[in-house]
């Protein structure tokens, strides 16, 4: 059998995952709201603020990914009813498993959430599955509470990478569709479930705004056309954090991050508590 490569990419997304599902272990079954996404709910969403929540985001979770632990954890959370999905610019087009720097993050999230998902990909396609018995008993103790981490790997781009830069590379996913097709998956099952879904989202600096070109309405259009295709069927509530001016430049660590131990971290998890109690 081929030796499995064990790359930095792979040991860091292992430590915070398995770190994650250690908590989740500890507290399945106190539960009502989990959070999912990307970096940004991971930085941003502080279950402190949100009170029954869980953070199990992940940096580079894509909707395809954040769809598969829904449907492989929330039959098993008794008290689960919100589900909180973090939905960036990127997000549309994001697929994890196309980002070939990202690859072993896949492998991650797929064996330490036990998650049962097909990749074409030849190198998962050689990969996944032969991990799990390896890492079932990996308890990593890392500082943090409910799956937030705050001092776990939190890099920040430099200023010198540029708002415009990294907007503009953000755009490039932004214009496709085919991941938000994970999306209405994720919505269709939790209203068979009875879950309340919050699309959350989140804040980013003006810079980065203003790098985008657009309004928050252009690039997230896609949830427009989603809600309005499953409006009966399916109705969940959207947070729209884009600009909202409560988000000072300080409480960003770059251009769309927010600091984790920052005061907008606060701000943004008792909004999103405060959505939850108040759905659309």
């Amino acid at each position: 059998m081929e030796e499995f490569p064990h790359s930095r990419v792979f040991e860091h997304s292992l430590l915070k995952i398995a770190a994650k599902r250690a908590m989740l272990r500890k507290s399945i079954g106190q539960i009502t709201t989990l959070a999912l996404g990307s970096s940004h709910g991971d930085f941003g969403f502080d279950p402190e603020f949100c009170p029954g929540a869980f953070n199990l985001c992940s940096r580079s979770q894509d909707l395809r990914h954040s769809n598969a632990i829904h449907r492989r954890i929330a039959p098993i959370m008794p008290k689960l009813r919100n589900v909180v999905v973090f939905y960036s610019v990127f997000s549309p087009g994001s697929v994890l498993e196309q980002s070939k720097g990202e690859l072993d993050m896949c492998l991650a999230l797929h064996e330490i959430l036990d998650l049962n998902l097909t990749y074409s990909d030849p190198y998962l396609v050689a990969h996944a599955g032969k991990l799990r018995d390896q890492y079932a008993q990996y308890r990593p103790e890392v500082e943090g509470r409910l799956g937030f981490l705050p001092k776990l790997q939190k890099p920040f781009f430099p200023e010198s990478y540029g708002a415009e830069r990294r907007a503009q590379e953000h755009l490039k996913l932004n214009g496709r569709r085919e991941a938000n097709l994970y999306l209405v998956s994720l919505l269709l099952r939790a209203q068979r479930l009875g879950h309340q879904v919050l699309v959350v989202i989140p804040p980013a600096r003006e810079d980065y705004r203003r790098g985008c070109g657009a309004p928050s309405g252009v690039l997230f259009r896609g949830l427009a056309e989603i809600r309005s295709e499953l409006e009966v069927e399916a109705p969940f509530g959207v947070l729209d954090l884009f600009a909202d001016p409560d988000f000072r430049p300080e409480h960003f660590g770059d251009f769309d991050h927010l600091l984790p131990l920052g005061a907008g971290t606060e701000i943004l998890s008792r909004k999103v508590y405060e959505a939850l109690a108040t759905p659309s």
